[in-house]
């Protein structure tokens, strides 16, 4: 995790064996849940919250769309 232009970054790594034809967005959704609670850790300090999962078998980085709850 990581602070850049004033978001909080959060990349989750994977060694999974992967090809470049598998849809890695489908394959990243998967860990939507755990990065989802990653990003309740930093969720007091009121940045806007990006995460994402690297495969490192394909070295392609996989943004993944979250919404907070702020209840």
């Amino acid at each position: 995790t990581f602070v850049a232009d004033g978001v909080r970054w959060i990349v989750d790594y994977k060694s999974m064996p992967v090809t470049d034809q598998q849809d890695l967005s489908s394959l990243a959704a998967l860990f939507s849940q755990q990065l989802s609670s990653y990003a309740q850790l930093f969720q007091h300090e009121g940045l806007p919250v990006k995460t994402a999962i690297l495969f490192l078998s394909a070295g392609k980085l996989v943004t993944i769309e979250q919404a907070l709850n702020e209840d």
